[in-house]
């Protein structure tokens, strides 16, 4: 007799799953001829049936899994996945060069849970309620790593905060000379 239908079922693991925490995507075929390859997620067949992702930002996804045996017959699923958003954490910055009142520098925060649409603030002299530099540039590089550019404050202490939809964070205390 001709082998029955292929059929493939997925989930996630953990699911919900913090910001910043990773999950697994699992796949499991059944039916069809043998000799399955999975598809998860849009990515190119291959053997395994799992998959580790770090989602970049909070919400609801779907991931896909598409199975295809050995005479090319397919099936697809879908599996959710909810990220809950939590408040970020600030590890750390590092600047590319000392920072001096009157002059541009740039540099990283570190830290986890950054969204893309993550703000950075300053608090310090003249800042004391929070300042942004409409100048600097901030670009989220991924979950724990912000690039800051042309940022350019008065001498003093300061401290830099990221804020997202779920909370802020602040670093420790940095020197502007």
């Amino acid at each position: 007799p001709p082998p029955g239908p292929i059929s493939v079922t997925c989930y996630t693991s953990p699911n919900p799953v913090n910001l910043g925490n990773g999950t697994t995507l699992f796949a499991s075929a059944t039916g069809g001829s043998g000799g399955y390859l999975y598809s998860l997620n849009g990515g190119g067949y291959q053997s395994s049936s799992s998959q580790v992702y770090l989602p970049s930002d909070a919400g609801n996804y779907t991931y896909i899994v598409t199975v295809k045996d050995s005479n090319n017959a397919t099936a697809s699923n879908s599996c959710p996945l909810t990220v809950n958003g939590v408040a970020p954490s600030v590890t750390g910055y590092t600047w590319d060069t000392q920072p001096v009142h009157g002059v541009n520098f740039s540099g990283y925060v570190y830290g986890n849970a950054f969204t893309p649409s993550s703000t950075v603030w300053f608090y310090g002299p003249g800042c004391t309620n929070g300042c942004q530099h409409p100048g600097a540039g901030v670009s989220v590089q991924s979950l724990t790593t912000i690039r800051l550019t042309n940022v350019n404050l008065g001498a003093g202490s300061y401290q830099v905060q990221v804020r997202t939809a779920y909370g802020s964070a602040t670093s420790t205390s940095f020197t502007v000379n």
